[in-house]
């Protein structure tokens, strides 16, 4: 019913657009003044309009009343006898659903491999670009503290021999020698 008052309010409106166009149409005189006809055709074609849209909202109606009687679904199987029947009934679409889900999950994924593979070697080609720079960076600093524990390790063996040349063993204290080395 309420397709059929759509339909209907909405042909008659068209229905007047168009009667309208037609009683403004000019009779064509030499002058092209465009002087209207004079025929009043706004009423008639209204009402053809509005009959047409009543008709199309009629089919319509009918055939969505079919289609909701068709339809069976949890709700109606909830009202025929509870929960296990709604859930028998909701089991192959509940299944259907779910292989669609899996094959389209698949493809996706199956789609998706080329460009992931590219993008993984983009940022491994990447990082080897960063680390590489990074220990480029770093060699000289690295360099620079050796060559500095290099010569610290020099001066601490001078410095040892120094000492040990200092101490006096001839009195057979060899051990106090050695922990005064360390």
């Amino acid at each position: 019913m309420r397709k059929m008052v759509t339909f209907a309010l909405i042909g008659g409106a068209v229905g007047a657009g168009l009667g309208m166009a037609r009683s403004r149409q000019s009779t064509g005189s030499g002058n092209g003044a465009g002087a209207p006809t004079g025929s009043n055709e706004i009423g008639p074609t209204a009402a053809a309009g509005a009959a047409v849209g009543l008709g199309v909202g009629l089919v319509l109606d009918r055939r969505a009343k079919k289609k909701a009687k068709k339809r069976v679904g949890i709700g109606s199987a909830l009202a025929a006898g509870g929960i296990v029947e709604a859930a028998r009934a909701a089991l192959p679409v509940i299944e259907h659903a779910a292989d669609l889900a899996r094959e389209r999950a698949s493809k996706a994924a199956e789609a998706a491999k080329p460009v992931v593979g590219t993008a993984a070697e983009k940022a491994a080609d990447k990082a080897r670009d960063v680390a590489g720079r990074a220990a480029d960076a770093a060699r000289p600093v690295v360099e620079k503290a050796a060559d500095s524990a290099r010569d610290r390790a020099k001066e601490a063996t001078h410095r040892v021999a120094e000492r040990a040349r200092t101490i006096d063993l001839s009195d057979g204290r060899v051990r106090d020698a050695i922990t005064v080395l360390t």
